[in-house]
């Protein structure tokens, strides 16, 4: 709820700067870049992501650790692998599905390793990644391609929000937020 709570926050501050701005006439210095990704992860796709930044170089560096994160977290849930998810979640990460959601890591991570879906392949689409401080927003589309808990193949379509931040001087996933999802089963 906390995450929530800060992304909220930070929509509003967002709103209220841009609408600030209009009205003084100065700009904030915010600039998109399409940033193309080498995508050397064969199970995790991502070609390429937008930065929306103030200050390219301090940020540009930054987004590089976000994204590896983002690539890590369906590496973690392909190998079902706890130390990849401790290494990747914040301690106070929350997350928040169509129909689950986890006030803690702890649960999460769990529900995860201990999965009968599978996870073989992940296409990200749409991703843009701006940053407000020590606060990092990530949204995008994704789909994934394996099978659900009854071994049927599935694909899935997701949109979500994800909520970045520093923990010990490294970026972490405070929390992760569906927006939207459909469900395809092949033929």
């Amino acid at each position: 709820m906390k995450s929530l709570s800060i992304l909220l926050g930070l929509i509003a501050l967002l709103n209220g700067a841009c609408n600030q701005s209009q009205l003084t006439g100065k700009t904030t210095g915010y600039e998109e870049k399409l940033i193309t990704e080498a995508n050397l992860t064969p199970t995790v796709d991502i070609r390429n992501y937008t930065l929306i930044t103030n200050n390219f170089p301090h940020d540009s560096i930054s987004a590089i650790e976000i994204l590896r994160l983002k690539r890590n977290l369906p590496l973690a849930m392909q190998r079902k692998d706890s130390v990849l998810f401790d290494s990747i979640l914040s301690i106070g990460f929350t997350y928040r599905g169509e129909d689950e959601f986890y006030k803690n890591r702890k649960d999460y991570i769990r529900n995860r390793v201990n999965a009968r879906w599978t996870i073989d392949t992940v296409q990200y689409q749409n991703l843009v990644l701006q940053f407000f401080g020590e606060i990092a927003i990530l949204t995008y589309r994704n789909t994934l391609n394996g099978t659900d808990d009854n071994n049927r193949p599935v694909i899935e379509h997701y949109s979500w929000a994800d909520i970045y931040g520093k923990e010990n001087g490294k970026w972490k996933i405070k929390g992760m937020h569906e927006i939207g999802s459909r469900v395809e089963y092949p033929k």
